[in-house]
């Protein structure tokens, strides 16, 4: 697997059009391939450039792969917190939140296919060292849905770092055995009763 650091806060923009579509053709052929098996003629026969083109854009071929992953996780996040501002309810943005992570994966077979041949890039026990800032990212949405479900007398007053990071990890836990170790499961109802008893954990009643 690529030996990567970790992105810069710096690239964690959008990319422009050109470098998207370069970005979307090698999430396809890292998503078939794997990254050892890619080469950079596969991903420029994909985007219909040529090979020199993709110099103008990435070092090398890890540099590739890191923007690719930085990429989809964006996009992953990106419609999670878009779906999430379409609600005002706390417990209801709550459900969106977790809902929504959960079903992108089910929509986007790159990247549950990308996340399955690189545990690293979305480990269970520990934060991911690649992109540390889109975990914290991703910890911020959801201790700010607990604070406002605080303030607003709709969530129990739970120590909120604590539960930020349980919840968090619940989280992490199910998107890692369902669809990284056991994808042929596809268990839907049991994330939905994860997500109830967090979610009724703090519920104020």
């Amino acid at each position: 697997m690529a030996k990567t650091q970790g992105a810069k806060p710096g690239n964690l923009g959008r990319p422009r059009s050109g470098r998207e579509n370069l970005l979307k053709a090698a999430l396809r052929v890292f998503a078939k391939n794997g990254f050892r098996k890619t080469t950079l003629d596969d991903i420029a026969r994909e985007a219909g450039i040529a090979k020199s083109t993709l110099y103008n854009y990435f070092k090398d071929k890890a540099d590739i792969y890191l923007q690719v992953c930085l990429y989809a996780a964006l996009a992953w996040q990106d419609h999670v917190k878009a779906k999430v501002a379409q609600v005002e309810d706390p417990r209801e943005k709550f459900l969106t939140l977790g809902r929504e992570s959960f079903a992108y994966l089910q929509s986007h077979d790159d990247l549950r296919k990308l996340l399955q041949q690189d545990p690293e890039l979305f480990p269970l026990f520990q934060k991911s060292k690649r992109y540390p800032e889109v975990d914290l990212e991703a910890e911020n949405m959801l201790r700010d849905i607990l604070w406002e479900g605080i303030q607003k007398g709709v969530f129990r007053r739970v120590p909120l770092e604590p539960a930020t990071r349980l919840i968090f990890s619940m989280y992490r836990m199910f998107v890692v055995k369902t669809y990284l170790e056991h994808p042929e499961f596809g268990e839907d109802q049991l994330y939905e009763t994860g997500l109830s008893i967090a979610l009724d954990g703090i519920t104020r009643y």
